[in-house]
C-alpha cells in the first residue's frame, strides 16, 4: 500500500448536517491504497459517505517517503491516521453567506 493525498473541492449535500451553515469547502484526504485509481475511488466514497458532494479534484498525489518528514503538522496527523485506518480527512468549510471565505469552519473526520 502506498500513501496518496487528494485535495478536493466540494459542498455539503442537502442531507448533510453542515448544509445549513457551510456553503462549500476544501477536503484534505489521505488514503492508503495500491494505486491512484483505487485511492481515488476510496477518497470519493469517503467524501460522499459524509453527505458531501465532491466537485473537483485539485491534487491527486502519490506521496514519496522522503516527503513525509516535511509535512505540515495537520497533514502529518492525517497521514498517521490513514496509516492506522486506511483513510483520513479534514473538511474545511466556508460559512454560508461568506463567499470570500475568511470565516472557515474546520470539520475533522476520522472514519464514517
Amino acid at each position: 500500500m502506498k500513501p496518496y493525498f487528494f485535495l478536493m473541492h466540494g459542498r455539503p449535500a442537502l442531507e448533510s448536517s453542515e448544509f445549513a451553515n457551510v456553503s462549500h469547502g476544501n477536503i484534505h484526504i489521505w488514503v492508503m491504497a495500491p494505486d491512484v485509481d483505487a485511492a481515488e475511488k476510496i477518497a470519493l466514497s469517503y467524501v460522499t459517505g459524509y453527505n458531501w458532494i465532491p466537485e473537483a479534484t485539485e491534487y491527486a498525489l502519490e506521496i514519496q517517503p522522503e516527503q513525509i518528514p516535511t509535512l505540515h503538522e495537520a497533514e502529518a496527523r492525517l497521514y498517521r491516521q490513514a496509516l492506522e485506518r486506511g483513510v483520513a480527512a479534514d473538511f474545511v468549510g466556508v460559512k454560508r453567506g461568506d463567499p470570500e471565505g475568511p470565516n472557515v469552519v474546520e470539520m475533522r473526520r476520522m472514519k464514517p
